[in-house]
């Protein structure tokens, strides 16, 4: 009874605001709403103010840092979005440019879960399989 009860103590409720946020999203792009809130929380463990690793702090690095609630990169969502860095970091653009991208992904793949193979790096071999059969799986999406 006791972990129940923590569980529900730290149970934060701004998340369930986030949660309206990426379901509207995710149905605007066309994209399954359990699998775009898998990303999101894989990406950032469900932290809403998410910046970049300390090892990206300089200013010639940010351009490969991944930043935002998504985690994305900003020669990513230059190329898919035309966002710049200072756009990058704003919760709203961070996810809607997410969006862009995974849909963009799928339509080019044909599959959600090749989609969120492809958003995560596909180069990066096993790491990259094991992050889509985890986002995929939450999301009850089939690879």
């Amino acid at each position: 009874m006791l972990p129940l009860l923590l569980t529900l103590w730290f149970v934060p409720t701004q998340p369930l605001v986030d949660g309206a946020h990426l379901r509207y999203v995710a149905r605007r792009e066309g994209i399954p709403e359990d699998l775009f809130q898998s990303v999101a929380w894989v990406e950032s463990q469900n932290a809403l103010r998410v910046g970049a690793a300390h090892a990206c702090r300089s200013r010639p690095q940010w351009r490969y840092c991944a930043w935002g609630r998504f985690q994305l990169k900003l020669v990513t969502a230059d190329r898919y979005c035309g966002l710049r860095f200072e756009n990058l970091r704003r919760y709203g653009s961070n996810v809607d440019c997410a969006a862009v991208v995974l849909r963009a992904l799928y339509d080019e793949t044909g599959s959600w879960y090749l989609a969120v193979l492809h958003y995560y790096n596909p180069s990066e071999g096993r790491d990259a399989q094991a992050y889509a059969n985890a986002v995929c799986t939450a999301a009850g999406v089939a690879p």
